[in-house]
């Protein structure tokens, strides 16, 4: 007999099923809650982070703040110099705090790099090199001239006679004079090399005129000994040069910027040039024709000699 008695299994198992749905439920609600609260948290943060904060002030540092308690402005090389190169302290430095202390004594204070302008390096300077006095020069190295193609830098020694007594200087012009005993016995003197440039004397490449004097109106300083003077020539006459220099003596005569013509076969200065050929007289220095007896210095007799084309010769007695 049946009673109204206990659950029924069928009952049961259908509240079971309900509460397994309504579970699976609340998991999916919460889980999209969780995802709504991470996406609204990651735009939160991708506004404050993308948006500057008003009314904060911006701080611009133009120049290094020098803190070091011995420092000093110096002018550091961006890049490496060459021997020669023209100064820009613009675009080849920075000014960077340095400590005395850990300075060269010559170093080149940034506070004068005016002084720079019109002035050289006098050697390369590497990259990031506090700049120093050694560094700097008021000419440019020889080295760094620019030689033409075909041309070289030939560098002979004068003394003050030879180097014009100091007149031969940077950018003149002059001829090279070569004097030589020839193979017949005899001293000459020939021009090797015609209206050459000076490019240096002494390893300078500019005139400084002497305390008290005027550039322009007295010459350099005369060499005191000998000197070395440098010369732009072509190749060939850079090796007729060197080897003149080994078989006699050189020197320098000095002519104006105006190029000469170049005189045709022209031959050594000798001797004879100066003196003139001994033999050779003019007519009034010449005897008259004839005939005339002169004792021979050795055996004391008496010798005849004719008068022909105005030398005497000793004729045959008749």
């Amino acid at each position: 007999m049946a009673t109204g008695f206990g659950a029924r299994p069928g009952a049961s198992r259908g509240n079971n099923n309900n509460n397994l749905i309504l579970l699976v439920v609340l998991l999916v609600l919460l889980g999209l809650g969780l995802a709504g609260i991470l996406f609204a948290g990651k735009d939160l943060i991708n506004n404050l982070t993308s948006k500057p904060i008003e009314n904060t002030p911006v701080v611009v540092v133009s120049e290094p703040v020098q803190n070091i308690p011995d420092g000093v402005n110096v002018l550091v090389t961006r890049q490496r110099i060459e021997e020669g190169t023209p100064f820009d302290f613009n675009a080849m430095f920075i000014e960077e705090p340095r400590s005395r202390s850990q300075l060269p004594i010559n170093y080149f204070p940034a506070n004068r790099k005016l002084e720079l302008t019109g002035r050289f390096a006098k050697t390369m300077i590497n990259a990031s090199t506090p700049l120093l006095e050694e560094h700097i020069t008021d000419v440019q190295p020889v080295s760094t001239l620019q030689i033409p193609v075909g041309f070289r830098a030939i560098t002979i020694t004068v003394d003050a006679r030879r180097g014009v007594e100091g007149w031969a200087k940077p950018n003149s012009r002059v001829d090279v004079l070569w004097t030589y005993n020839d193979p017949d016995g005899t001293k000459k003197v020939a021009t090797i090399v015609r209206f050459v440039k000076v490019l240096s004397v002494a390893g300078q490449t500019a005139n400084a005129p002497q305390q008290g004097q005027q550039q322009g109106q007295t010459p350099a300083a005369a060499p005191q000994g000998e000197t070395t003077v440098t010369l732009l020539v072509e190749e060939r006459e850079a090796k007729k040069i060197e080897l003149a220099r080994t078989l006699g003596e050189l020197s320098l005569s000095l002519i104006g910027n105006e190029a000469p013509k170049q005189p045709q076969n022209e031959k050594p200065v000798t001797l004879r040039d100066i003196i003139g050929d001994p033999n050779d007289k003019s007519p009034e220095e010449l005897p008259a024709d004839g005939r005339m007896y002169t004792k021979d210095a050795q055996t004391g007799e008496l010798v005849l000699y004719e008068l022909r084309k105005g030398r005497w010769e000793r004729a045959a007695e008749q």
